[in-house]
């Protein structure tokens, strides 16, 4: 019985690390996003630097693109923490509202390693 309860909490301590690295990766994917964005909104005006304002756009929805798929990962791997104990069989409404709590917790914690982020950003700025 210990055993088992011991490969269970380290299976669930496994996830929620995995969980955490998905939703860094999203974040840092998502910050990408937007430099590449702050580059093409630099340029986009300028005639002379056309074919750059394509390769920031194209790089920018890439990074946007791939944060999204990130963020839906961690979803799915947060997914078994929302009422664990729920069937799986259960009705179409009860698995859209665990999905919908797992993605809100997933994006509050890309939102909260984002804000951490820029606060050390701000703290450490030079100039």
């Amino acid at each position: 019985m210990i055993n088992k309860r011991l490969e269970s909490t380290r299976a669930w301590k496994i996830r929620l690390l995995v969980a955490v690295v998905f939703i860094m990766l999203c974040t840092l994917a998502l910050l990408k996003n937007y430099e590449w964005g702050s580059a093409y909104s630099a340029v986009v005006g300028l005639p002379s630097r056309t074919r750059d304002a394509e390769l920031y756009m194209q790089r920018a929805r890439l990074y946007g693109w791939s944060g999204l798929a990130l963020e839906l990962i961690a979803t799915a791997v947060i997914l078994p923490f929302v009422f664990p104990k729920a069937r799986i069989h259960s009705s179409t409404w009860a698995v859209i509202g665990r999905f919908a709590i797992a993605f809100l917790i997933a994006l509050l914690g890309t939102g909260a390693i984002f804000g951490i982020l820029v606060l050390v950003a701000e703290k450490f700025r030079l100039g």
